[in-house]
């Protein structure tokens, strides 16, 4: 399995990206995509999130880290959101592993209540806020062939302040 991030600099790989992924049938017969998922989190790498078209899988996975626990890993399959709080959005600056050097300020909700597979095949709902809800939503965009400079409202080089 591919473990090099796609970027939109490459022609072909922002075909991949901009692809709708497919839904995932069954969490046993993915076991090597989850791996390589989780593999993303290492020495080094402070990104709080990876989704499966980004190492160029169209699939409906990402793993994302806990923002207040980097050490614990969450893979999210066949990830939707079920609620959105309205009354709870905010303006975030966001960077990706596919934009190098890029940051956006996006509008995202702020609190969300969500559901999707976990690694384990288990159904999860699950109430997220803040960091944690900005990264879900980032990486399920993804999934659906959306990026962050799509939903941008101020792009920046990564060196500039938001």
């Amino acid at each position: 399995m591919n473990n090099r991030i796609l970027t939109i600099e490459s022609e072909e790989d922002l075909k991949v990206l901009r692809k709708i992924s497919e839904p995932i049938e069954s969490v046993e017969k993915e076991q090597e995509l989850i791996t390589s998922l989780k593999a993303h989190f290492g020495e080094g790498n402070t990104s709080l999130g990876i989704a499966a078209p980004q190492i160029g899988v169209n699939k409906m996975a990402f793993a994302m880290v806990n923002p207040r626990n980097i050490e614990e890993i969450t893979v999210c399959i066949n990830p939707e959101i079920i609620k959105m709080y309205p009354n709870k959005i905010g303006f975030f600056s966001e960077s990706c592993l596919s934009i190098p050097e890029t940051k956006s300020l996006t509008r995202r909700y702020k609190m969300l209540k969500v559901a999707y597979i976990n690694e384990n095949g288990q159904k999860v709902k699950k109430l997220l806020k803040d960091l944690e809800a900005v990264v879900f939503q980032h990486e399920l965009d993804h999934l659906f062939g959306c990026l962050m400079i799509d939903k941008d409202i101020k792009r920046k080089s990564e060196s500039e302040e938001i």
